[in-house]
């Protein structure tokens, strides 16, 4: 039972691929002063996914801001539309450059590697999995009027700003 390099090269690159966050999301010791809303990945009811800038809260509606094709559109979503969402606020740590460190460090362990390389492998992706997850909250865990903390306007959108010129 031979591992496959193929199969834990494409692991790896998938791991360390999937664990970045938008480029506004700040870094952990700046999330008090960013000027930015948290990302936002919302699933609605009807099935349909938005993700984006949060930017405010209120009662009854959710305010994302969007950027497709370096469009950006000002997305007011109502609450009772939402079944489900996931909010980022701070970059995750990354821990990717663990799993090829410790998958490598078990040559030293001879035949063994055959089976200790793999564990090492699995563990570690785990453990860079967890750290990505470490800054995210979700509707489990916080609800909606707790959710304007990580918004670009907490107190909701003042009313002199003209919402067409969000960007």
């Amino acid at each position: 039972m031979e591992p496959k390099p193929l199969i834990l090269i494409l692991l790896l690159i998938s791991f360390i691929s999937s664990c970045s966050a938008p480029k506004y999301v700040p870094k952990l010791e700046e999330v008090p002063f960013s000027a930015y809303g948290s990302h936002i990945e919302i699933k609605q009811l009807s099935g349909a996914e938005i993700e984006g800038e949060l930017i405010a809260v209120d009662s009854k509606t959710l305010f994302v801001l969007t950027a497709a094709d370096s469009i950006k559109k000002l997305h007011n979503l109502p609450v009772s539309d939402i079944e489900k969402f996931k909010l980022t606020y701070a970059q995750p740590k990354s821990y990717a450059w663990t799993i090829p460190v410790y998958t490598l460090s078990t040559v030293s362990h001879g035949y063994f590697a055959l089976f200790t390389a793999p564990v090492n492998a699995v563990v570690t992706s785990v453990v860079t999995a967890r750290g990505a997850n470490a800054f995210t909250y979700n509707e489990q865990v916080m609800s909606y009027e707790e959710l304007s903390k990580f918004a670009r306007f907490p107190q909701g959108i003042p009313p002199k700003i003209d919402r067409a010129s969000i960007r």
